[in-house]
């Protein structure tokens, strides 16, 4: 489709309109019709048309269009006859009311043609498949997208075809059986998420088909488009399989779960959250923040408020912290709660933020056996008479109990940090390693390798070695009993 630029500033030229004048009566703006003489820009067929007939010239004149058949001579032909018989019969008086009704057949008829032309226009543009039926559910006429999308020839002939001769047995089957059951009931179906005709079941479409219905009400046939959603229905299960996916790892990993407005203060809580501290949701409904400040050790409360308080102002890429919250039984439980911020304000201020709850009371409880564990075996070491060494694997000294401060003449903090071996005389560090080696592995029980005073006296001991765990991390105790 184009438009023949230099017949159209020809015609324009020879009958002395200029891009002002035509502009205004085509109903646009003067830069816009420049910009088409200029083809910087290409008007739609419907546009064109118009064009043609403000200047009052065959649409073919001035582009690649086809005219839109006119009444013709011979289709004016029974009029015509009749005029002629009226004009034989009838006076003066009859011939002006002859001639008046003629008038107003051709302004109809030439109302017609114009309307036929830009429904025409708009039918052929529209970017969806589009059909019109009769009542007898046979095509009288469909769009350019309609042939498009079941790849048929623009000049297809259309007209008096069935369902069967575009779609598949079942699908011409279901789409007539739909379009009969319009036209019966003279219902419309509008927006009806199906499968489009002819597509296989391969795409999805929002379905309309409203009946047509002549002037004394009875349904003549209808009207059937087609919006193409299949886009939209892969994203929506995609989203659907992405949010079972990650239901089933929440239900899986047992954790409760929290949506927060931070401006608002809403919050969404899910039923773990709520059993982590003995209730249903329910019973703690309405959920706001003010919900889980309530159940919150006051304490931790304020630990947690420091801590989003730094990732609010980006400080901390995510928020963590452990706290303990009321049980519906009396008791503290301890949860993990971690989270992190996914929108933010215009002005940078945090709006939405999701989060977890885990119930980690079981752990806190070891843990402070484990402290207690270690707190009473501090004790039972530093009552020992013998000088006690802790080292971590790459022999550096961890912790020495109060005799081998006495023994050795370091202060504590001077020992720790020091390598074992450094205990030792020189002379005996070759020795040493080799015993050590054999002791770890269980081939020897005592070292009678001496120690070595700050001062550089020997003091002469037997040493056991075991391995074990201090402060969490693997460890050497070294236990040396000082020979008298």
């Amino acid at each position: 489709m184009g438009l023949h630029i230099d017949k159209l500033r020809s015609i324009r030229k020879r009958k002395k309109i200029t891009l002002s004048e035509l502009a205004v009566k085509m109903g646009i703006t003067r830069p816009t019709l420049s910009y088409w003489e200029n083809a910087k820009i290409f008007p739609s067929e419907i546009k064109i048309r118009m064009l043609a007939k403000v200047l009052d010239v065959p649409v073919n004149e001035i582009s690649d269009l086809n005219p839109i058949k006119s009444l013709s001579e011979s289709s004016l032909a029974p009029f015509e006859s009749t005029i002629e018989s009226l004009l034989e019969r009838r006076n003066e008086k009859d011939l002006i009311e002859v001639q008046a009704t003629c008038s107003n057949i051709m302004n109809m008829f030439k109302a017609i043609t114009d309307a036929k032309l830009v429904v025409e226009a708009i039918f052929s543009s529209l970017p969806i498949p589009f059909y019109i039926k009769d009542s007898t559910n046979t095509y009288i006429t469909v769009n350019r997208s309609f042939l498009y999308a079941l790849s048929l020839n623009k000049n297809y002939i259309v007209k008096g075809k069935k369902d069967s001769d575009f779609f598949t047995k079942n699908e011409a089957k279901e789409n007539s059986e739909a379009d009969m059951d319009v036209i019966n009931t003279s219902k419309s179906i509008l927006n009806k998420e199906d499968y489009i005709p002819g597509t296989r079941k391969s795409r999805w479409g929002l379905v309309s088909k409203i009946p047509l219905f002549d002037s004394e009400g009875k349904t003549e046939g209808l009207i059937a488009y087609f919006i193409d959603i299949t886009k939209v229905k892969e994203t929506e299960s995609d989203l659907l399989k992405e949010r079972k996916r990650l239901s089933n790892a929440i239900r899986g990993s047992n954790i409760g779960t929290w949506d927060w407005n931070v401006q608002t203060g809403k919050t969404i809580f899910n039923e773990r959250w709520a059993e982590i501290i003995g209730y249903r949701l329910e019973e703690i409904s309405p959920v706001s923040i003010e919900t889980w400040e309530k159940y919150t050790h006051p304490d931790d409360l304020k630990a947690s408020m420091r801590k989003l308080d730094l990732h609010f102002k980006k400080q901390l890429d995510y928020y963590e912290c452990e706290c303990r919250m009321k049980h519906k039984n009396g008791q503290w439980v301890w949860v993990l709660d971690r989270g992190t911020v996914s929108e933010w304000t215009s002005d940078g201020k945090p709006l939405i933020m999701y989060g977890t709850h885990q119930d980690i009371t079981e752990r806190k409880a070891s843990e402070i056996k484990l402290a207690q564990s270690e707190s009473n075996f501090r004790t039972f070491i530093e009552i020992l008479d013998n000088i006690v060494l802790i080292a971590n694997q790459e022999g550096r000294i961890i912790y020495s109990n109060p005799v081998a401060s006495l023994a050795l003449g370091y202060s504590s903090d001077e020992l720790k940090g020091m390598q074992v071996l450094d205990l030792h005389p020189s002379h005996f560090h070759k020795e040493a390693q080799s015993i050590l080696s054999d002791m770890i592995n269980g081939n020897q029980k005592l070292c009678s390798i001496p120690l070595l005073h700050k001062d550089k006296r020997i003091i002469p001991v037997e040493t056991r070695v075991s391995l074990g765990r201090w402060n969490g991390s693997d460890c050497m105790f070294g236990i040396s009993k000082i020979i008298i």
